[in-house]
């Protein structure tokens, strides 16, 4: 039978999952989707009228339209890290164009794309899902999935050669991040403040990313610092969230039932870090940088001289580039070029 707990707090069976890694294999997967399709965006429309919705800030404007961001993120896998076994590529109904290239024919063994319906079998009621937050904790049950994979935003490359090590130690994953202390009393002193005079109650409310992380290392009894993570790929355990929704489903089962994102929700990534830690499964990247541009707001000067910072810095291994459909034709066509010929990030069979 499950066992039921606190489903505020996951120590109380945070035992070693019955589920150990026996399978070495690394694999990624990458989230995506493609906003211009017209279906994805009736969808959304009746998805937003049925619960009486706004169409959330996240989800506004050109910020879902690939411009070829999941092909360099496919591209820069399979050329600086080739020793990762499958691309699974997670979408709703949704093909990405590029893997009907000529190029792409010969890795139809290697790139798969995986449907919404897949990752949320026994879990339809989710159905449909527009959340970056619910669709990650889902990654888990992918056919075929290793206990050790690596998570990819579409926005996310490795722009140098990266080993398995720069991942997973052995048993351990490798963090992209630090850690920040939360003082008690101050934060004892904004909830009252909160509570009783309503300040801060924007920021409180905000479904921000580093929130969302604070929020997912509660439950393994971190209570007053929590592990900050960069805009990079992460190592994730497959192990970790069979081991949550098998111990404390009602929580999880609430995690994913918001469509869009909630400023409720943990991080699924912050659960990675924070359960890894708690059972001593984790060490700290002290080597390769993430970096991150959010295109669309920094001038094309600014935005050359951040990339030739980034190529001359050895320790640059992931680059996160955001709002690039939202950037002018120049600074777009100069971000492609860049990729594809200084960084030679272009797959060719």
């Amino acid at each position: 039978m499950t066992s039921h707990c606190d489903t505020n707090n996951f120590n109380a069976t945070l035992d070693t999952p019955r589920d150990t890694p026996k399978d070495m294999h690394i694999d990624a997967v990458i989230t995506w989707v493609n906003g211009s399709d017209e279906k994805h965006a009736a969808k959304l429309k009746q998805t937003l009228a049925d619960l009486g919705k706004a169409i959330p800030v996240s989800l506004q404007g050109p910020r879902l339209i690939d411009v070829g961001e999941v092909k360099w993120c496919v591209d820069s896998i399979l050329i600086n890290a080739p020793w990762i076994r499958n691309i699974f590529i997670i979408a709703d109904d949704q093909r990405p164009e590029f893997l009907d290239l000529p190029e792409y024919a010969q890795l139809t063994h290697k790139i798969k794309v995986v449907d919404h319906k897949e990752i949320f079998s026994g879990f339809e009621h989710a159905l449909p899902s527009f959340n970056s937050r619910s669709i990650p904790m889902m990654l888990w049950k992918i056919h075929g999935i290793s206990d050790r994979f690596i998570y990819f935003n579409d926005d996310f490359l490795i722009i140098k050669p990266v080993t398995a090590k720069d991942f997973f130690i052995n048993d351990k994953i490798v963090i992209n991040g630090k850690w920040e202390n939360l003082y008690p009393t101050k934060t004892k002193l904004i909830i009252f403040l909160n509570k009783n005079l309503g300040i801060f109650k924007k920021k409180i409310n905000n479904a921000s990313h580093i929130k969302s992380v604070y929020l997912s290392s509660k439950p393994f009894g971190f209570k007053h610092r929590f592990v900050s993570l960069d805009h990079a790929p992460h190592p994730f355990l497959t192990s970790c969230y069979k081991f949550l929704f098998e111990n404390h489903p009602e929580k999880m089962h609430h995690m994913i039932n918001h469509k869009f994102r909630s400023n409720k929700q943990y991080s699924p990534e912050g659960l990675t870090v924070h359960y890894a830690l708690e059972k001593n499964k984790a060490v700290f990247n002290s080597k390769k940088q993430s970096e991150m541009i959010k295109a669309n707001h920094i001038s094309f000067e600014a935005v050359q001289l951040k990339l030739n910072a980034i190529q001359q810095n050895p320790n640059s291994a992931y680059l996160c580039i955001q709002n690039l459909a939202d950037a002018d034709m120049k600074k777009q066509n100069y971000i492609r070029n860049w990729i594809e010929n200084d960084l030679n990030i272009k797959y060719k069979k």
